[in-house]
């Protein structure tokens, strides 16, 4: 058995029953899987409940950014690109030779239009966004081919996201109609600009142009093609109200392995090295209420019990291991970092308290796996006093913006070599 995998600065002596230093906490494995960062780019992705993505903001923007300040960042997200609430009533669903195998989309059918807006089909970068938007970038967008039609084209574009929305590039019409069905990656280049200090827009067309279907868009991403390391933060899962077993049900049932494997490609793809990528899992404060039976590798355990808690959380590792090696990535390259709920009041952490003891457990007994104890990062005492919970009520489910900073900035220097 290896040494515990923890992110923390200091353990919870009744959880281990010991006291340990700050140079016992984090385990080799564990600092080395961040460390690689510092010699090629890794991906990291996060999966949660509503801490995952609340009010727009959570732990997919504090958690991003301080990795990224600590580690440096690459690229942006990986964004995918869906339809609309109601556009797939109104255009009826994309061929299944496009849909079966891709992760999400939005589809155009023949003999339509549309054009980029608020609801889909653009990425904005900020001024001061770590990819550094002075710098080389190269956007990429992966886009559907037809069997048959006649007029799908679009044209990829970059534009200054201010007044006078100055376009920088924009990628000659792309058609959309070649005899078959498949996916497909086009790539559009802004060289470096020292000047250049302003938000951009990559789109699939220019604002105010026509994308005529058949069209099908799938994902976008952009990478700043001097930087050969650091992190770029993707998030997979974000639903509130959602436990273990919902995730769970969402990748096995919803997903499927198809695209789940989809989603690994297009992680994988931008990497260099040996293409590594972490996942952090953040969950517990629903799983209190989850009476359904686990339905990981034993079964049948209440989910809202420790014992439900770890099977449902050791088959999510299964089910995305199992997916990262069909995409084609070394199963040494994935490393999983647990992190159950942050601490609420002493009357209501007690239910959450066993849920860490088994992620920790279980981290221990895999290969490539860590565990971050939020609780000995910011206690509560701390959370209080600096009013870190959402609306500064105590014990909130949910925590302010200065909350998922300071937390996601502590979790960044625990797993600081």
């Amino acid at each position: 058995m290896k040494e515990p995998n923890l992110f923390v600065v200091s353990l919870l002596c009744g959880l281990l029953g010991s006291q340990l230093t700050q140079a016992d906490t984090v385990s080799e494995d564990t600092r080395a899987a961040f460390a690689t960062s510092r010699t090629e780019r890794i991906a990291v992705v996060g999966i949660g409940d509503s801490n995952q993505r609340f009010g727009g903001h959570g732990w997919s923007k504090y958690m991003a950014a301080a990795l990224a300040e600590t580690f440096g960042c690459w690229g942006t997200e990986l964004k995918w690109i869906s339809a609309y609430q109601g556009e797939e009533e109104d255009y009826g669903p994309a061929p299944t030779e496009l849909t079966s195998p891709t992760f999400t989309g939005w589809y155009v059918p023949e003999g339509n239009t549309d054009k980029v807006s608020w609801k889909h089909g653009s990425m904005h970068i900020p001024a001061d966004d770590p990819i550094d938007v002075s710098g080389p970038l190269k956007f990429s967008l992966t886009y559907g081919t037809f069997a048959k039609g006649e007029t799908g084209s679009f044209s990829p574009s970059i534009r200054i996201d201010q007044p006078p929305f100055n376009i920088l590039e924009t990628h000659e019409p792309i058609s959309t109609v070649t005899g078959e069905y498949s996916l497909q990656t086009v790539s559009l280049k802004l060289p470096a600009d020292a000047g250049r200090d302003t938000q951009i827009m990559f789109s699939v067309s220019p604002v105010n142009q026509e994308i005529r279907g058949p069209f099908y868009a799938e994902s976008m991403q952009a990478v700043n093609t001097d930087k050969s390391t650091g992190i770029a933060y993707s998030t997979l899962y974000a639903q509130g109200g959602q436990s273990l077993f919902d995730m769970l049900t969402y990748f096995r049932n919803s997903l499927g392995e198809a695209k789940l494997i989809d989603y690994f490609t297009h992680i994988r793809a931008p990497l260099n090295g040996d293409k590594r990528c972490i996942l952090m899992i953040s969950s517990g404060l629903n799983d209190r209420n989850e009476h359904r039976p686990s339905e990981g590798p034993q079964s049948g355990f209440s989910s809202s019990s420790p014992e439900g808690f770890r099977d449902n959380l050791l088959r999510i590792v299964q089910t995305l291991q199992s997916a990262w090696e069909k995409s084609g990535g070394d199963p040494d390259s994935l490393f999983f970092a647990f992190m159950p709920s942050h601490v609420l009041s002493d009357e209501k952490d007690g239910s959450l308290r066993p849920y860490r003891k088994e992620a920790l457990d279980l981290a221990d007994e895999l290969p490539h796996a860590g565990c971050i104890l939020l609780p000995e990062l910011v206690p509560h005492a701390e959370m209080v006093a600096n009013r870190y919970y959402d609306r500064g009520t105590e014990s909130n489910p949910h925590l302010s913006r200065e909350g998922y900073k300071a937390l996601s900035d502590a979790v960044a220097r625990s797993v600081l070599e």
